[in-house]
């Protein structure tokens, strides 16, 4: 789980902001909106298994240009890397905390049927490696067309 985030930050750690924006008619999403939705989906997990609470008002402005049916829309956009990786690393440390407070039968344990956590938060560690690879494509286009 660290080390994923840790190759994400690595990856997108010196990226100008018009490079976090840069997207072309081969890959619609930007870095930039990739980094915003895989925030998104860990904050949802966050909301949803760890504080089992709805998104606030001001959660659903920040986050609906995350939301999967928004993306290519390029609504993400203008928004440094500290931007990106303030709100992952705040959104990380409140799972961990709440992690921390759980044992390991609350994760394996089967939701009525469906996916226990374990599998739920593997499955969004799976998306983020995912990114990672379309993250890397997108990059070797910024290098090409020489974004800065």
């Amino acid at each position: 789980m660290i080390q994923i985030r840790l190759n994400t930050f690595f990856l997108v750690g010196r990226l100008s902001t018009s490079q976090l924006d840069y997207s072309n008619e081969y890959y619609t999403n930007s870095i930039g909106s990739l980094l915003l939705h895989i925030n998104f989906l860990q904050f949802e997990f966050l909301i949803t298994h760890l504080e089992k609470r709805f998104m606030t008002n001001e959660e659903i402005v920040r986050y609906t240009p995350a939301f999967q049916e928004n993306l290519v829309k390029k609504m993400i956009k203008n928004h440094p890397i500290n931007y990106y990786t303030g709100l992952m690393l705040e959104t990380r440390d409140l799972i961990i905390k709440h992690f921390m407070k759980k044992d390991d039968d609350w994760l394996l344990n089967d939701k009525k049927g469906k996916d226990n956590i374990y599998s739920i938060y593997r499955h969004l560690l799976d998306d983020e490696l995912s990114h990672q690879g379309q993250i890397k494509l997108i990059k070797k286009q910024i290098i090409k067309r020489k974004v800065q």
